[in-house]
């Protein structure tokens, strides 16, 4: 929730870069910062409501996946500086912009294979063999999957 709120509140200012189209999507940066801030508040808040352990870990690996795409895709297009993913608020931070970017992305890396780890070690989940000798996964307790059943 802190970092879609820095989004939002950064979107706000009133600095002339927020209205330079953003590098990767068809906005300006602004409007970037206002749709990944509400992007991340819905999935904090998602993460703080639902019950499914398995609903929360995937919406933070997708979370995850999502910010390590942009930041490849920077990357292969040779975008340049780092992306403004806290908005105007890293200036406010005593560390250099790369070293934010670096700090960034070890968060960005800790959700995703954090998340997929306990995807895929849960105890809940157990894969067996059925009568055909193909493998089988079955849920052993999240609630949410058993209605989707």
């Amino acid at each position: 929730m802190a970092t879609s709120g820095a989004k939002l509140y950064s979107a706000l200012g009133t600095v002339k870069v927020l209205e330079v189209p953003e590098a990767l999507l068809p906005m300006s940066i602004r409007h970037a910062l206002v749709l990944i801030g509400f992007i991340e508040l819905a999935v904090a808040l998602l993460l703080f409501f639902c019950r499914s352990e398995t609903i929360k870990l995937v919406c933070i690996a997708w979370l995850g996946g999502n910010f390590l795409l942009y930041r490849v895709a920077t990357v292969l297009l040779t975008v340049g500086k780092p992306c403004p993913c806290l908005g105007s608020i890293t200036e406010k931070i005593p560390l250099k912009p790369a070293t934010i970017d670096h700090i960034l992305t070890g968060i960005v890396m800790y959700l995703i294979f954090g998340s997929l780890f306990f995807l895929l070690t849960r105890k809940e989940w157990a894969v067996s063999k059925d009568e055909d000798g193909g493998a089988r996964v079955e849920d052993g307790g999240d609630p949410q999957l058993k209605m989707q059943s």
